[in-house]
């Protein structure tokens, strides 16, 4: 009598055993699945700007819409360049992608809408061939952050930091020879 009640605790203690392993797989696989759901989900919300199907063309060359110039904090000018300016998605999509060469003292700004609604941005270097530095601006028109030397093709994000309503992407290099720093005024 006793050894059929054991054996009837042992086969309920093996069956819990099993049921709590069952569990804790399921749950497992659950933590993975939304896991790989939200890195997906992010990525996609990264590359936002992105989305819009880029074609190549033979070659594409620099369009200037305006000049922009960067000032110190006591509103000292630094320097001013000649801008190509970029809004509608699939511009704003395609940015320098393909582009060759840039000259000096050129840039393409980036203007997001709607441009009251600044949010944290991120960029990335897929088919792009110039190493720039990215220049994230706020709403108020004063550098948030700076990405310096960012590396051709690399489909990493560069994030901004902070909610921004403009990036400024200028050739590698253009940074340091300026000085230009977070907290300078840009203006166009």
């Amino acid at each position: 009598m006793k050894s059929e009640r054991r054996k009837q605790q042992l086969k309920r203690s093996q069956a819990q055993t099993k049921k709590k392993l069952i569990i804790y797989v399921i749950g497992f696989i659950f933590v993975v699945l939304i896991y790989v759901f939200l890195s997906f989900s992010g990525r996609e919300a990264e590359q936002s700007t992105q989305q819009v199907p880029i074609t190549r063309t033979s070659s594409i060359d620099f369009r200037k819409d305006g000049e922009l110039t960067i000032s110190d904090r006591s509103r000292n000018e630094i320097v001013t360049i000649d801008i190509e300016i970029v809004e509608d998605p699939q511009s704003l999509g395609q940015g320098l992608m393909y582009r060759e060469s840039m000259e000096e003292h050129q840039g393409m700004l980036f203007i997001f809408q709607p441009v009251n609604q600044p949010r944290e941005r991120s960029m990335w270097m897929k088919n792009t061939i110039i190493p720039l530095d990215m220049i994230f601006i706020r709403q108020n028109r004063t550098i948030a952050h700076i990405a310096e030397n960012t590396v051709p093709f690399d489909e990493s994000s560069i994030h901004s930091g902070e909610p921004v309503s403009y990036v400024l992407e200028v050739n590698a290099g253009f940074v340091e020879r300026y000085g230009v720093q977070p907290n300078y005024l840009v203006s166009w």
